[in-house]
């Protein structure tokens, strides 16, 4: 519902949520539309998409494709190659890590894109920048310069921190080699005195003359902020959730613990949040909204939180809480794994929903890399437990889970679409990393794998389980086979399991034989033992 007028929590390109507030009325809602079904049947037109629907009469804008992005490193010697964008935060070390082709490309598969994205390449921690150049589709020429893929444009091959094919290495390639400038050129080998610095309006190469509103001042105390961070800065889509840069950097001048820094050209309500040491940690506000905070407004209370203020206004922040009580708790990173030799029918993506994204449906797609067939994610988690499951694509099928299994949370309601519950399966968040054993889909344990039952596994034991797997140690009373009944001739005390031998010729101590039971008289209980033994061969 990306452009609809039912969907207030968006960015206008990569995602449109439907929002609910305390006070309103029950919602009544129509899947995928704002404003009633639509007369026509829709759906991809687009016979090489993955969600390809003959049926279609209009293209709804909804096409799924497997992208496949390539970039080559003109400097030999890279070791790690990651894509980052806003699906990642703008981390430079969150996004998926490239695979190597072996011919100075890298390559990066995402399964089930079905809407535009912005994106930018990182060598072994350096985010490329190509601020005022032409393969940056979306920038504002100054602060931010991000490449985009929209919808038909396939595969595409870039090169890292430039718009231009490399070199064949034999000549100098010209450009501006200081790297505090603006426009800094990585792959450049002679400076060719085209540096640039940001103006006061944070323009690169400007004289100051663009600035048509008064800066935006952001303070922020620094008393919770973790002891090892090196830089402090700003952040919002207002900058494509960028990293640390000249403009937005927090500075500390008069030693008094407070950062600031004012940043130009910013318009109406401004969303924002502070990070440090280059996207490695951001604050994080969830947990004092749950708990009735009010200072970051612009949240799904699960996955993130983000501050807001107006344009010209001067804010007054605590890094990583909202009253300046201490209580920022570092994300675990949670690594989810998946084996999808489990699923019978046909897929094209693999997605993981959990109440730490709103149940999004594909916006958190899982990968194979390697090709073994298991699906894997990892994300940066806050909380306690949480409950998550996997899906095809966006909701296209998902796991039905037993509700007795070990690895799940079932919540019984009868309003659950089967009726029944909601199960789901959970993970209970401890340290700073988490990896998740692999799961065959649709059962707690992996593919083929033989569930474990303790129990006794010896029958020469009174505690014999026959469907105990392994031996648990609870083997104690060995069985001894026997008359068990104190009053036959034959009585063996030792005896714990009736064998049928007991003979009573009169020389037991009973002067009622037919008291079976002991009790001094012959009685209904008398006659019941007996028909219980009655026609069992004695000899």
């Amino acid at each position: 519902i990306i452009g609809q007028g039912c969907a207030p929590i968006t960015d206008g390109v990569n995602y449109a949520n439907r929002q609910w507030n305390v006070g309103d009325a029950n919602p009544s809602d129509i899947y995928n539309y704002c404003d009633g079904c639509p007369s026509v049947l829709e759906g991809c037109t687009d016979a090489s998409a993955n969600n390809y629907n003959a049926d279609a009469e209009v293209d709804n804008g909804g096409c799924s494709y497997d992208v496949t992005l390539s970039v080559e490193v003109c400097e030999a010697g890279a070791t790690e190659v990651r894509m980052t964008g806003p699906w990642w935060g703008w981390d430079p070390l969150g996004g998926p890590i490239a695979t190597a082709n072996g011919d100075g490309t890298y390559s990066v598969l995402l399964p089930g894109v079905s809407s535009s994205f912005e994106y930018l390449w990182v060598v072994d921690g350096v985010q490329e920048n190509i601020i005022g150049l032409g393969c940056a589709q979306v920038t504002d020429d100054a602060t931010y310069g991000n490449r985009q893929w929209n919808q038909g444009d396939g595969n595409l091959s870039d090169v890292y921190n430039s718009c231009s094919p490399c070199g064949d290495g034999g000549g100098d390639e010209t450009g501006c080699t200081d790297a505090s400038a603006c426009n800094y050129d990585a792959g450049a080998t002679v400076d060719d005195g085209s540096c640039l610095q940001l103006d006061a309006c944070g323009v690169c190469g400007g004289d100051g003359s663009s600035c048509t509103e008064p800066g935006t001042t952001f303070n922020v105390d620094v008393s919770c902020i973790p002891d090892d961070f090196e830089n402090l800065f700003v952040t919002g889509p207002w900058c494509g959730w960028c990293a640390n840069d000249v403009y937005n950097t927090l500075t500390d001048l008069d030693g008094d613990g407070i950062y600031s820094v004012t940043v130009a050209e910013l318009t109406g309500t401004v969303e924002y949040k502070y990070a440090i040491n280059g996207f490695a940690d951001q604050e994080n506000l969830v947990n004092d909204m749950v708990d009735g905070a009010s200072c970051a407004p612009i949240t799904d209370f699960s996955g993130y939180a983000n501050r807001t203020t107006e344009a010209g206004s001067t804010t007054n922040d605590y890094y990583g809480t909202c009253d300046g009580t201490c209580n920022d708790v570092p994300p675990t990173n949670v690594t989810f794994q998946v084996d999808m030799a489990g699923y019978d029918g046909p897929f094209s993506s693999v997605t993981l929903n959990g109440e730490f994204n709103g149940w999004c449906g594909n916006c958190a797609p899982m990968s194979d890399e390697d090709g073994d067939g298991v699906y894997e994610l990892t994300l940066p988690l806050t909380g306690d437990t949480l409950e998550y499951k996997f899906a095809i694509g966006a909701w296209e099928d998902q796991e039905d889970l037993e509700p007795e299994g070990s690895c799940v949370l079932t919540t019984y309601d009868e309003g659950a679409p089967n009726g029944c519950c909601f199960v789901n399966r959970f993970v209970v968040l401890e340290g700073e990393t988490m990896i998740q054993d692999v799961v065959c889909w649709n059962e707690c344990n992996a593919c083929g794998a033989v569930v474990e039952v303790p129990g006794c596994t010896d029958p020469f034991f009174l505690e014999f389980d026959p469907y105990a797997t392994e031996d648990d140690g609870s083997c104690s009373n060995l069985i001894v086979m026997g008359c068990t009944y104190a009053d036959a001739s034959n009585y063996n005390q030792v005896a714990n399991v009736d064998d049928g031998s007991c003979d009573f010729d009169g020389t037991g101590t009973n002067d009622c034989p037919a008291d079976l039971d002991g009790d001094g008289s012959i009685t209904t209980t008398d006659l019941l033992s007996f028909l219980a033994s009655f026609g069992a061969n004695c000899l």
